[in-house]
């Protein structure tokens, strides 16, 4: 009797975990801070992570941070018991996770001469970077980050030309600069964030001895192009219309990208634009661009509307000195019209022999995307709409393509570029944009210095 109670007593099951909480538990503050806030938008240099402002923890977040920093809160719900950090020391833990995963194949970050360190974006000698027995330490490379979190040339990721480099160490420090004394650093526990881990790398010079070579197999950036080149889709099958799309990154950084999204289901819109900017911080300004354009796109079918919140969420995402250019357009397949907006871009081509004016060029005033904000941005909004007609060919190409064509001049580049579209309009679109693609590749030679992108579609009839 004892045994079959036993065996009934031990198949009770154990109690279940309470459930998540749902996301409408999260506080209408703490919404509205995700979206508004830049402390609370603060990425990891290769935008693949998102810094809780509470905790200052990275948390993986390849595509998209929007909706995994609300499931994060949702579950742990840091305000409960801490305060968000200030957004200074959030931008230091931004490049102190930089610098912990790039410091040992970024020569130039390494350089120290007479006591100094040499800023890479700045050309400036640093004494406030110290040394411990000539070695740098945890305490080094959180003097780094706290020093470039502040310079504003760092926060493009553009560092001096290698020659200014060799020619600073060359010359060396100002002798005024007085040489910090190297004590001991002080452990300091810090809540919520991980102790340093000292780093064993000596002092570098550029040509001298115990510099160490960078890994191939961790080529910088190589998995961000890998998942910007998975986001680019493929190009819509649209009765009626001829859409295709060549796109050639340069870099690993991949600047110039396009999207096709239906903002109902009856307009289609077609996006192509470039990122203006360099450097880490700037590496997938494209991707999220991309993302957020497709988290807008079912909830903004004007296109104005569209653009002005797509301008207000990218803005928050870019570092000083980056913006994004962007050329937008809307065919209403009902209406068969062609509503369009440029925004810092330079024109895109409509051409059809048949038409009045066989050749026309589609371009709009518009700030560029991260220039301006809220309503002073959506004043220089103008849409302007065509009728689209039988044989008509839309088309546009990036920078890169027209600088082929004309290295000098820019704006001669991009005429010589609907030349060469002009030139070839009896052939099929694919052959077209590809004589397009071959006379910017003669014009750049070996060496592809910029991304090439067309985006061309044809109305058929």
């Amino acid at each position: 009797m004892a045994q079959r109670q036993y065996r009934k007593t031990s198949r009770v099951p154990p109690p279940r975990p309470a459930p998540p909480a749902p996301d409408d538990a999260l506080p209408e503050a703490i919404r509205d801070s995700l979206m508004t806030d830049a402390a609370f938008r603060v990425l990891t240099m290769d935008g693949l992570g998102w810094i809780d402002p509470y905790t200052g923890q990275v948390l993986a977040t390849p595509f998209g941070h929007e909706q995994e920093a609300v499931s994060y809160f949702t579950r742990q719900q840091p305000w409960t018991s801490l305060r968000p950090k200030p957004l200074g020391e959030l931008l230091a833990l931004r490049w102190l996770h930089y610098l912990r995963a790039n410091l040992e194949f970024v020569e130039a970050l390494r350089i120290f001469k007479d006591d100094c360190w040499l800023n890479p974006y700045t050309g400036e000698w640093e004494t406030t970077v110290p040394l411990f027995e000539g070695r740098m330490v945890g305490e080094t490379v959180d003097a780094m980050a706290r020093t470039l979190a502040t310079c504003p040339e760092a926060q493009t990721g553009r560092m001096l030309e290698k020659y200014r480099i060799d020619q600073l160490v060359a010359k060396g420090p100002p002798q005024a600069i007085p040489a910090i004394p190297a004590t001991p650093p002080v452990a300091r526990p810090v809540v919520g964030k991980p102790p340093l881990r000292p780093v064993t790398t000596t002092i570098v010079r550029p040509g001298g001895a115990g510099q160490s070579r960078p890994s191939k197999a961790r080529t910088d950036f190589v998995n961000i192009k890998t998942q910007c080149l998975k986001m680019f889709a493929k190009p819509p099958r649209l009765d009626g219309y001829q859409i295709v799309v060549h796109c050639e990154p340069r870099a690993a950084i991949v600047r110039s990208f396009y999207d096709f999204l239906s903002l109902d289901r009856n307009r289609l819109l077609i996006a192509a634009g470039e990122f203006i900017g360099d450097g880490p911080g700037a590496a997938l300004g494209a991707a999220s661009a991309l993302r957020t354009m497709r988290r807008l796109a079912g909830s903004r079918p004007e296109l104005t509307d569209f653009v002005a919140a797509l301008n207000d969420q990218v803005r928050l995402d870019l570092v000083p000195g980056c913006a994004v250019q962007l050329f937008a357009a809307v065919i209403n397949i009902p209406f068969s019209t062609l509503t369009c907006l440029s925004m810092g871009s330079h024109p895109a081509l409509l051409a059809n022999p048949g038409r009045a004016v066989a050749v026309q060029t589609l371009h709009t005033d518009g700030h560029a995307l991260g220039t301006s904000h809220g309503q002073a941005f959506r004043d220089t909004l103008r849409p302007i709409s065509i009728q689209l007609q039988p044989g008509d060919l839309f088309l546009y190409a990036s920078d890169g393509v027209a600088q082929g064509f004309d290295r000098n001049d820019l704006a001669d580049g991009h005429r010589a570029v609907f030349g060469s579209c002009v030139a070839n309009l009896g052939k099929p679109v694919p052959a077209m944009v590809a004589e397009v693609i071959a006379g910017a590749k003669e014009g750049w030679g070996a060496r592809l210095p910029d991304d090439l992108l067309v985006t061309a579609v044809r109305v058929k009839g």
